[in-house]
């Protein structure tokens, strides 16, 4: 669930950021998609999914996501400029920082309420069986 909604947060924040002409793609992966797909899609949502999966307190997981941010948004930002597959238009590297933390705590926080509501839906439902079948075992005693 987390790598899903922060693939889609990711594409809706890519999509912002060329249509308001924060930043650009010189060369086109295909004619349809403006965007790097590979970067965008892949190696970015792995990345995000990593941390979240292997540090599964919060704290842990901001100074991960921290850690993280700070390594695409001053090292690997920098590289796609430098190979001219990505243009910063009207945008700094200082301004991705905050979102790739925001966007990943954004969506914890989703997959954490959403898991909550899950398990107290699942535990209601599973008291209405227990409560179901205990009175009909309960009828079964008192018919016999």
């Amino acid at each position: 669930m987390f790598g899903s909604l922060l693939m889609l947060l990711v594409g809706f924040l890519d999509d912002i950021g060329v249509n308001c002409n924060l930043w650009s793609y010189p060369y086109k992966l295909t004619s349809v998609v403006p965007k790097l797909v590979a970067i965008d899609y892949g190696i970015i949502i792995i990345a995000h999914m990593s941390v979240y999966q292997h540090f599964k307190r919060w704290k842990s997981f901001l100074i991960a996501n921290v850690i993280m941010a700070t390594i695409f948004s001053f090292i690997c930002e920098p590289i796609t400029v430098w190979l001219k597959i990505y243009r910063l238009d009207n945008w700094e590297y200082a301004y991705s920082l905050p979102i790739y933390v925001a966007k990943a705590v954004l969506v914890k926080w989703i997959v954490v309420i959403v898991s909550c509501v899950l398990i107290i839906l699942l535990y209601v439902q599973l008291s209405q069986i227990v409560c179901d079948n205990f009175l009909q075992y309960k009828y079964l005693l008192l018919y016999y």
